[in-house]
């Protein structure tokens, strides 16, 4: 919880902005991150709908 909170008020000024692409870049961030593999950003347009605004997915080699 604590980070989906954290990400979540860091991406706030792009939402705003409408700039996926660079909060897509801000997310790359995380790779260096052991625990947090897949994160998923939607932008809420009005009570009912959602758009999807930017992800990240960590890349693991599994052999």
């Amino acid at each position: 919880m604590i980070f989906s909170n954290m990400i979540g008020q860091s991406a706030l000024k792009s939402m705003i902005n409408d700039e996926g692409l660079v909060e897509e870049q801000n997310l790359m961030a995380l790779a260096a991150s052991k625990i947090i593999e897949n994160v998923h950003i939607y932008k809420i347009l009005d009570q009912k709908t959602t758009h999807f605004f930017a992800s990240y997915n960590k890349k693991v080699l599994r052999l």
